[in-house]
């Protein structure tokens, strides 16, 4: 709920911005805890904080209103690659792990989705929340 408050106010690249930066930031330095419980924390805190600002509560809106114009076509492409990802991303997760180790591999992905939020970022640059 605060998340789609937060969209409302500030607008879509904050939201998208914060996300790559500290989300995928906290969760990255967690990889580098070697004692359990910080790991825990900052692993749990970081996904959390992407998967609050970039999941289908978020997604959908932010692309309904990069597309006003036809806000049922985007969402439709946009559930398509989410449904398409997990068949993609899960085979390629068990291989990074068996060719890299498990540590490395979060590693590669978390770069993936900072990498994906950024340029996403970018594409939104203009877009607007102020939906109150």
């Amino acid at each position: 709920m605060l998340a789609g408050r937060w969209l409302d106010r500030v607008g879509e690249q904050p939201i998208i911005l914060l996300a790559a930066s500290l989300g995928v930031g906290t969760a990255f330095a967690a990889l580098f805890r070697r004692a359990l419980v910080p790991f825990a924390i900052a692993y749990a805190g970081g996904c959390g904080l992407v998967g609050a600002l970039c999941f289908h509560h978020i997604t959908q809106s932010i692309a309904a209103r990069c597309s006003p114009e036809a806000p049922a076509r985007v969402i439709i492409w946009l559930t398509l690659f989410g449904a398409l990802s997990a068949p993609i991303q899960l085979p390629l997760t068990g291989w990074l792990v068996e060719s890299v180790g498990w540590r490395n591999a979060i590693r590669v992905e978390f770069v993936t989705v900072a990498v994906t939020l950024l340029v996403t970022g970018l594409m939104v640059k203009g877009h607007s929340g102020s939906r109150e």
